[in-house]
């Protein structure tokens, strides 16, 4: 170990020097007559420099060359690795570029890895680009050697684990322990535990070697003592292999651009007249004509839409924006690579921002309480309340709820064809858990099977609303013969829902705590057997909506004094503040008592339930002032539309920017806001074209049929539809 920090220091110190002073033969014919004796003296001793590297060199090679003769006969490297092996020893004495290439591609360690920066990086895209020459004379049947760019795994969580405690008075043992405060050695170690934060080196190698050769020489170099495993190698010129679901979702994307574009060439074609407009309209054109580019973008663009709900867009819209932030943060903590100096996000804890958003997953209860609210507000009106209409109802959910999900599963499954770099195998490994479990997400049960924090993870969502959604069906059957049953039902679904969230997280202490007594093994456990289950404070919130949306239907216009809107007012906004706020002198308590935090994590899904309840009732009663005026503004009506796709493609659009990444990422209040702004505006345009080519053609196809639909099963009675999403 010792002789090869030695070679490895040596090496870098010759390739230092070599960069400063190289190619000193190539120095032309100087002219003593012209120069002065000073300058000459000076370039005679810049040549003596030069010597006396090449000479230095060469000792090392002398020296080292027993040793890597036994490398090679110990680790058992393949025949052609060893070739390059000895190439590369010959080239290094007479200074070949590319060997300075190779090493000055290989991974140093970064400032800032006691604060637990993961990764020594290398230089992937000089790596590539090395090109070996070889040493043949004849080059007719020689093969091109390029660099290839490997990592290298080194566990030392192991070490941690095993061995921590016997070097506990070593002095950089303690030292690392002072850097930690105010965390505790438990608390890190947690954290390396969960997110799997092992020590990444990166090695420019010959590609005449393969990843055993690799690991064989770091397994004879470590031993047992820190375990490690090449993951990871890329070199120049790799052929992309498609698979069948790959080329699968590139067909289905083509038919819908396809059609699209014929339908915005007829269009066209329609307007300037090269095309007869005829009034006999039949459903196919009506089709191509309702899914242009142009008739897209004013369906996107209207305004249109129930002033006395209008306020759900903005709500919808800001929480989606809350969400992205959240996780532009929480997702850099998933590519641990990525992550530098990842114990700075403490710092971060005090932020409003960071605060705000790390209750999104409380938040999360606003889409569920407006989903079952405006199922029955204004009356599910269905003539008759055949089993038909409501199977056809049950259609029409899950194919509004498979489309994004088909949409961001496609775009997982494609985007490793779409670049590289040297963290892009998280890019690749989430599109194999995809491609494994396809069927989950499309059959939308997902949310039962445990997942260790994927990109994909955020699926459940709509896995969840549309579980929901199913039960909505007995409930309004009950409901519509008979009501007062159907009420009873809807408030013991609520209650349940509240029982089953209080019992599972004061039993079982499951919950998400964001500050410095955080706990990785119970916010895994909370998102797992709580948060993307349907049955505990998702029911709550989607029954309570259901039954607040079912009173307001039933009693017209409520009209509430001047008193009581002050009174509810000031309950509600104190409801969502204490929320919002209520740990907020709690965060960076090191050791917090667990029963304050069981006591808020239980009651604030239900606190924020009830908050958000008025201030939909007072936007709907025309009690919401400016606070209406603001959420119900013409941009948040048209960035509504969006919505649905932004939540769900918007972790693509983080894979795929730091996938492409090449260096790592400082936790920052300004670093932060800069990848917020950019993933945001980014999804949204990612999000634009999804709804343009994807849902357009999918929802204008369910209309039409829609239409026929009710056209043949209701004649006359067309408008009694009044289900929304």
């Amino acid at each position: 170990m010792k002789m090869y920090s030695s070679c490895y220091v040596a090496i870098c110190f010759i390739m230092i020097s070599t960069a400063i002073f190289a190619k000193t033969e190539e120095i032309p014919y100087i002219n003593e007559s012209v120069i002065t004796s000073d300058a000459n003296e000076t370039v005679q001793r810049l040549i003596n420099i030069s010597d006396r590297i090449k000479n230095l060199v060469k000792d090392v090679y002398r020296l080292g060359f027993p040793y890597v003769m036994k490398i090679f006969q110990e680790t058992k490297l393949s025949s052609s690795c060893m070739r390059s092996g000895m190439q590369f020893a010959s080239d290094l004495t007479n200074f070949k570029r590319w060997t300075l290439k190779m090493l000055d591609s290989a991974g140093k360690p970064q400032a800032g890895m006691l604060k637990g920066t993961p990764w020594m990086r290398g230089d992937y895209d000089q790596c590539l680009n090395i090109v070996i020459e070889s040493n043949r004379r004849s080059k007719k049947n020689s093969k091109v050697i390029r660099g290839k760019f490997c990592s290298v795994m080194l566990h030392i969580k192991e070490l941690f684990d095993k061995r921590a405690y016997v070097y506990e008075n070593f002095t950089i043992v303690r030292i690392f322990k002072e850097m930690l405060e105010p965390l505790t050695f438990e608390q890190y170690a947690s954290l390396l535990n969960h997110w799997r934060l092992n020590w990444r080196f990166d090695i420019c190698i010959p590609s005449t070697c393969s990843e055993s050769d690799l690991e064989n020489i770091f397994t004879w170099i470590f031993g047992d003592m820190i375990p490690s495993k090449v993951f990871m190698c890329k070199e120049k010129g790799e052929e992309r292999k498609f698979s069948l679901a790959q080329l699968t979702c590139i067909g289905i994307f083509g038919f819908f651009i396809i059609m699209v574009i014929i339908a915005t060439i007829i269009e066209l074609l329609i307007n300037y007249n090269y095309i007869p407009e005829n009034n006999n309209k039949g459903n196919l054109k009506e089709y191509v004509l309702a899914i242009s580019i142009r008739k897209s973008y004013q369906t996107l663009c209207s305004s249109n839409t129930d002033e006395t709900i209008a306020c759900f867009s903005g709500l919808k819209f800001l929480l989606v924006c809350i969400i992205v932030f959240a996780h532009s943060l929480s997702y850099r903590l998933m590519m641990p690579a990525l992550a530098e100096k990842p114990y700075d996000v403490v710092e971060l804890f005090d932020n409003t921002a960071v605060e705000i958003a790390s209750l999104a997953i409380t938040m999360i209860e606003t889409f569920f309480f407006i989903s079952g609210f405006l199922v029955f507000y204004n009356a599910w009106k269905i003539e008759g309340n055949s089993i038909v209409h409501y199977l056809y109802f049950l259609i029409k959910k899950y194919i509004r709820f498979t489309v994004p999900i088909f949409g961001a599963f496609a775009a997982f499954l494609i985007l490793p064809q779409l670049g590289d770099g040297p963290v892009w195998h998280y890019v690749v490994r989430e599109a194999e858990f995809a491609e494994k479990n396809w069927w989950k997400f499309f059959v939308h049960i997902q949310n039962f099977y445990q997942t260790y924090y994927t990109f994909t993870e955020h699926f459940w969502f709509l896995h969840a609303l549309l579980q929901l959604t199913i039960l909505t069906v007995p409930i309004h059957f009950i409901y519509s013969k008979q009501p007062k049953i159907g009420t009873y039902i809807m408030i013991i679904l609520t209650a349940t829902g509240v029982a089953t969230h209080v019992s599972n997280i004061w039993l079982k202490k499951h919950y998400l705590m964001i500050g410095m007594s955080f706990n990785m093994d119970t916010i895994f456990n909370y998102t797992y057997n709580n948060y993307d289950k349907p049955y505990f404070s998702h029911l709550s919130s989607y029954c309570f909506g259901l039954l607040l949306g079912s009173y307001l239907s039933n009693n017209g216009k409520v009209k509430f004094g001047k008193i009581t809107c002050v009174i509810l007012w000031i309950l509600s906004v104190g409801l969502l503040g204490a929320v919002l706020f209520g740990m907020h002198g709690y965060r960076n308590e090191l050791s917090l008592n667990e029963t304050i935090i069981l006591l808020h994590k239980c009651v604030s899904p239900f606190a924020w339930t009830a908050g958000l309840a008025w201030l939909c009732v007072a936007c709907i009663t025309r009690n919401g002032g400016i606070v209406n005026s603001f959420l119900s503004a013409n941009v948040f009506i048209k960035l509504n539309r969006l919505s649905v796709w932004l939540y769900m493609l918007h972790p693509v659009s983080v894979l795929y920017v730091y996938g492409q990444l090449r260096n790592t990422l400082p936790f920052t209040e300004l670093n932060l806001w800069i990848m917020f702004s950019f993933m945001l505006f980014f999804s949204l345009i990612l999000s634009t074209l999804f709804y343009v080519f994807l849902q357009s053609p999918f929802i204008a196809a369910l209309k039409m049929y829609e239409w026929s639909f009710y056209k043949n099963e209701n004649p006359g009675k067309l408008n009694t539809l009044s289900v929304r999403l």
